[in-house]
Order: structure tokens, then sequence, then C-alpha cells
């Protein structure tokens, strides 16, 4: 998933929010569905035209884009993998504009069931913060903002 940026917050509060939201969904897995089988080996060979860098990722968490699990994928790391497919051309691919069409609509569909997976746990990390607000952190989102 992008980086997600909030209206009402300091870049130091977006900062934490992304950490507090990354540390979350390194908690959780996509479960394995026929869309997810059938991606994961694209998004295995479109990591063929990426860097650490690219990925922007620490070199050293390069090699867990390689670890499945007998339930599923990291969350992260299919959010890692889901961009990287958005990133890449049907000439890297080695397929043509109608096919590369289908692999898009099918990491679309794999990067919306991963936000629907991810939007409570966005919430829950965003009233955990305004809760923080009490113990001198500023207020963040704004839906979620407390009146002062």
């Amino acid at each position: 998933m992008k980086h997600i940026k909030h209206n009402n917050m300091t870049r130091q509060q977006q900062l934490q929010f992304d950490n507090e939201f990354n540390k979350e969904l390194e908690k959780m897995a996509v479960s394995w569905t026929n869309d997810l089988r059938e991606w994961h080996p694209i998004a295995m060979r479109a990591l063929d035209f990426a860097s650490a860098l690219s990925l922007n990722i620490p070199q050293k968490h390069y090699s867990r884009l390689f670890e499945q699990e007998t339930h599923g994928l990291n969350m992260n790391v299919v959010a890692i993998l889901a961009n990287n497919i958005e990133a890449r051309t049907p000439v890297e691919m080695g397929v043509n504009a109608k096919k590369w069409n289908d692999i898009l609509q099918l990491n679309q569909r794999i990067a919306e069931h991963l936000e629907s997976l991810s939007k409570p746990i966005r919430e829950t990390v965003a009233k955990r913060m305004q809760l923080m607000e009490g113990t001198g952190v500023k207020p963040i989102i704004g839906g979620l903002q407390a009146e002062a």
C-alpha cells in the first residue's frame, strides 16, 4: 500500500502513524485466495526488475519478500509486491498490453482486498494515537481529531 497522507498531521505525526500502522500490518497475513495464488507468481517475477532501493525497503528486508506461510502472505509484503507490479511495464514482464491490463486488474483486486483488511487496523492505530493526545501527543486525523 502506498504511503497514506493524513491532512491534519505534522510530518512527525505522519511518521509515527506510519510506523505504528506498519507494525500492526506486520502481525497480519492475507489468506490465500484464488486471486492471491494467481497473483503471487506474477509478483515474484516482477521482483526481477526491482531493487531494494526502488522498493523503498532496507536491504536486510529484501529476503522477506520471498517468505510464504501456509495460511497466506504477510500484509506488508503483499503491499510492497503490489506496488512493485504497478511500477512494471508489459515489456519488462514479457506480455502484451492486453495481458498486462488483465494483470493490472488482478493486482487492483489484491490491493482492494488488502485495503479492506487494513482499514480496521488503520482506524485502531488512529484511535490509539488520538488517545495518546491526552498524554501530550497532538491530535492527528481529521475525522478522529479531538476538539481542543
